[in-house]
């Protein structure tokens, strides 16, 4: 079940192509400072063997961002720089289908993400390409995934959405 209320919002990805971003939900806020962001997320048993999900940061469109990968048996941080991508860092883990991870990314401003899965300091990346832009959540190939209490903590903007009708 859901970490809060009874709603979710539900995404499906659909392209079998390798480093195929095909489902991406962006927020509003274009942000320029320190912010944490974090989200509640579970990929649905139905993606099947081929999933990849995670929040992206610093987005500046299709082709320039970062994003935190979880996979079944990884996760991993990639900057994608002009469309191409390049891992900055992986870590070999087991993770699930039908389970809730809370997954949460620190940006200290200037060239530092820490990132935290269920409150656990999952790993710090020190990457100075891009230091602006939006946040979100993207999947990859026939990922169904559920998102739920989406929030950033930035000044001057504090927003969340449980996606019961509740910000």
């Amino acid at each position: 079940s859901p970490p809060s209320g009874e709603l979710v919002f539900h995404a499906e990805a659909a392209s079998p192509l390798d480093n195929d971003l095909t489902s991406i939900i962006l927020l509003e806020d274009y942000l320029t400072t320190a912010y944490t962001f974090e989200a509640q997320l579970a990929v649905s048993g139905l993606s099947g063997n081929n999933w990849e999900s995670g929040p992206v940061f610093s987005y500046q469109g299709p082709q320039n961002y970062y994003q935190f990968i979880l996979e079944d048996d990884d996760a991993r941080v990639i900057v994608v720089e002009g469309g191409s991508p390049t891992e900055l860092l992986s870590i070999s883990d087991t993770y699930n289908t039908n389970e809730w991870y809370k997954i949460s990314v620190d940006f200290d401003g200037i060239d530092e993400y820490t990132i935290e899965i269920n409150d656990s300091l999952w790993g710090v990346v020190n990457d100075s390409t891009f230091s602006e832009g939006r946040l979100g959540v993207a999947s990859y190939y026939t990922t169904h995934l559920d998102l739920d209490d989406v929030s950033i903590v930035s000044l001057p903007v504090n927003v969340s959405y449980d996606f019961d009708g509740e910000e």
